[in-house]
């Protein structure tokens, strides 16, 4: 049972993320866009940065100083049972 549970996981994973394969600095790249969805609009971009990490070194951040309209692409899902899982860090001072 486990195994048949552990390849249907697999088989219904669409896509992953690893944080440390992108440079530092704005994203916009595989799965990451802007909400205009301008590459040159890097303002509007989530930021690969190493300020936290749940592991590795990198994380994406969105700016408690900053505008930023982050997009993660998740696919045209229309019906169907999803799931995102992701690691939040809201630091103290934020809003």
């Amino acid at each position: 049972m486990f195994i048949s549970l552990f390849t249907a996981t697999i088989a219904n994973a669409q896509f992953t993320d690893d944080m440390e394969s992108y440079a530092l600095g704005p994203v916009f790249q595989n799965n990451w866009s802007n909400w205009d969805n301008n590459p040159a609009s890097t303002n509007l971009s989530a930021i690969a940065s190493t300020n936290f990490a749940s592991s590795g070194t990198q994380s994406m951040l969105i700016d408690n100083n900053t505008i930023q309209d982050a997009v993660l692409n998740l696919g045209n899902k229309s019906t169907g049972i999803w799931t995102v899982e992701f690691k939040l860090l809201i630091p103290g001072d934020s809003t």
